[in-house]
């Protein structure tokens, strides 16, 4: 069971990850098709795995747990399923000619507007686990953790510690 937890953080910790690379990818109005099927396709080859692991780890949780650990695998498959239908109802925009973008050469000069700045966006509000000092948890906590926010180099010092301390 230990291991089916371990492989489910992992999962879940990946989940978060391209999550959030979906985001930032979609909030640029020049998004490339192939770098949106791409994210589209391992958001949900990560989330079909996410599930076969909850599946399997279901035959292992005590009916005390059940309810809990059904409301956390259904927030994390929804996030993925609302995710992919926005990514979808882009790429299907780009394919139909919706977007200027889609037409427009790699090679063109972009113009100011559409140059990434180097001003931090505002993140989203991340469902982080708390750690709640229990050395069982602390495993699960800091993979998601690391994967999400320690290791985003993207992210400012204080924007990791604001995560940290919520």
């Amino acid at each position: 069971m230990d291991r089916l937890k371990t492989k489910r953080s992992a999962r879940r910790a990946q989940n978060t990850k391209i999550l959030q690379e979906a985001m930032s990818l979609l909030s640029y109005p020049t998004a490339d098709k192939l770098k949106l099927t791409g994210i589209y396709d391992r958001l949900s080859a990560n989330n079909n795995e996410l599930s076969k692991i909850n599946h399997a780890l279901e035959e292992h949780i005590t009916d005390k747990e059940l309810k809990a650990e059904y409301v956390a695998a259904a927030e994390y498959n929804d996030k993925a399923i609302s995710m992919l239908a926005e990514i979808r109802c882009k790429i299907d925009g780009l394919r139909h000619g919706d977007s200027t973008a889609a037409a427009a050469p790699q090679n063109a000069n972009p113009s100011p507007s559409d140059v990434p700045t180097a001003i931090d966006p505002r993140l989203p509000n991340l469902s982080m686990p708390t750690f709640r000092d229990d050395i069982h948890e602390w495993s699960a906590f800091w993979e998601q953790f690391e994967q999400t926010v320690h290791l985003n180099n993207a992210l400012s010092t204080t924007t990791k510690f604001f995560y940290l301390r919520h």
